[in-house]
């Protein structure tokens, strides 16, 4: 864990301060699965977004404590957005299977789920954890996070 950083912490032991409110821009797409309508699944063709776009960039408050994983729940929980995800207690993490209805493997046998974190100058950190989103991964105050469906075939 490098230096500065929190220590994971079991999801039973996690302490949000809701007192402690910050912001951040959330996103949810899936626009590279455009390019590669024939990868796609058919019976998926359906409840893919036209533009691509399952939640538009926006500014959500998010509070002390409180993971990506967190926040993605509440979004989709909010929005009315499908999403479904189980928990790998060995990675002490969520591996979320699928968004709005679309699927791992939906696009591809390496497709499935991602998510990229941009700083405030909106340059891409590669804290794209392959397949899991762990609990552990907390927020920054100003930051962009965007989960992305790719075809990685």
């Amino acid at each position: 864990i490098p230096a500065g950083k929190p220590l994971p912490v079991e999801p039973e032991d996690q302490n949000i301060d809701e007192k402690q409110t910050y912001t951040c821009t959330f996103s949810i797409e899936c626009s590279s699965i455009l390019n590669n309508l024939s990868d796609l699944v058919p019976e998926k063709l359906d409840v893919l977004p036209k533009n691509g776009v399952i939640f538009p960039a926006q500014t959500v408050t998010f509070y002390e404590g409180e993971s990506v994983f967190d926040v993605l729940q509440r979004i989709c929980r909010k929005n009315n957005i499908h999403m479904e995800a189980s928990w790998t207690p060995i990675y002490n993490s969520a591996y979320v299977e699928g968004i709005h209805n679309l699927y791992e493997f939906d696009c591809g046998s390496g497709s499935g789920w991602m998510y990229r974190v941009s700083e405030l100058r909106m340059q891409p950190v590669p804290v794209i954890p392959g397949r899991y989103c762990g609990v552990a991964v907390y927020l920054r105050s100003g930051c962009g996070y965007r989960w992305s469906l790719r075809n990685q075939s």
